[in-house]
């Protein structure tokens, strides 16, 4: 998300008052070469990175964070959650085969998986 005009000044002229006279820690998900967009100026943005690196420790984390990881699960959770609900939804299969329910010009045929019922057309 790229700072505003303004919003990228005042963070440069933040890093140039803190360089050499304290600590600074920052996190982001941006390479050094994507600052320029977020800042919105190229040379304040390599500015800014010249003062922040000088003498600094850069750790470079890989792979998925803990939130991704944690919404996936959630997710992959609702998913099987839902599929037992419309597995239990489904009307128990009847004694005369694929046949369960007919209804107008439909019927409802049951395929290889209960869960994945499907409509065929009678005139057919």
């Amino acid at each position: 998300m790229p700072l505003s005009d303004d919003g990228g000044r005042l963070f440069f002229q933040l890093v140039n008052a803190r360089h050499e006279r304290g600590s600074m820690i920052l996190t982001t998900n941006k390479s050094f070469e994507e600052w320029g967009g977020v800042v919105g100026d190229e040379v304040m943005a390599a500015a800014m990175l010249d003062r922040l690196l000088h003498r600094c420790h850069v750790v470079n984390i890989q792979g998925t964070s803990y939130r991704m990881r944690e919404y996936k699960a959630a997710r992959a959770q609702t998913r099987r959650n839902a599929e037992k609900a419309a597995v239990a939804t489904l009307p128990p299969p009847s004694p005369a085969g694929d046949k369960v329910a007919k209804s107008g010009t439909f019927k409802l045929v049951n395929d290889t998986q209960p869960q994945k019922s499907v409509l065929a057309d009678l005139n057919k």
